[in-house]
């Protein structure tokens, strides 16, 4: 199982999840070892791994120059859409040129935890998916509504590996747009988030080597 840490218990008299306004500024922790780095939030980490070939000789030509961006987003929980009758709770990496289009990288993974904070806290932990030469990755974790209602929340860490030839542009940053939201059986019961479903992004970008 994931370990989880970091996220206090809400009161559960609260049926309203905690929001807060995007937050791109805070420094997200860092952890380095010999062929990677770890960036961590509170509901998310990136491991970003070292390209296979760091020489810009080996970017494709129609790639030169462009700059690659991987947004990792945990969503929030909710009833789920297809599967009458279980909690849902998602999370996924999607890749794409600043310029435009989709950007191949050379390998993504993702694991998940889907946690209720709220009453007699909980998690359920999806597995370690990887692909490779891909777009994007998805993950999820269902539960059955008996485990409602409650406030849930969840937890994701990707990998990425970028394209031979490209590196980390800078550190990694964050938004935040809030922790928990309080899900009765089949229901999300938190309008304020329709806007925008996704709880926690980091995004990484990746530039061409000199």
């Amino acid at each position: 199982m994931i370990a989880f840490t970091g996220i206090g218990a809400a009161s559960a008299d609260d049926d309203q999840a905690e929001l807060s306004l995007p937050d791109s500024t805070s420094e997200l922790s860092e952890e380095k070892s010999e062929d990677a780095v770890v960036y961590s939030a509170d509901l998310s980490s990136v491991k970003i791994l070292d390209s296979e070939s760091p020489t810009a000789e080996s970017v494709e030509p129609q790639a030169a120059g462009r700059y690659i961006e991987c947004k990792l987003g945990v969503h929030n929980v909710h009833g789920s859409h297809h599967v009458k009758g279980t909690i849902n709770g998602t999370a996924s990496v999607n890749c794409k040129y600043l310029n435009g289009g989709k950007a191949k990288v050379s390998a993504l993974g993702l694991s998940y935890s889907l946690i209720r904070v709220s009453p007699k806290n909980k998690q359920w932990a999806a597995g370690m998916k990887n692909n490779s030469n891909k777009t994007s990755i998805s993950n999820n974790r269902v539960v059955s509504c008996s485990a409602g209602a409650g406030r849930f929340q969840g937890w994701a860490q990707a990998v990425m590996r970028p394209p031979k030839g490209y590196k980390l542009a800078t550190a990694p940053t964050k938004a935040k747009y809030g922790k928990s939201a309080w899900v009765a059986c089949g229901k999300k019961g938190n309008p304020k988030s329709a806007t925008n479903d996704v709880s926690e992004e980091i995004t990484a970008t990746f530039a061409p080597a000199e």
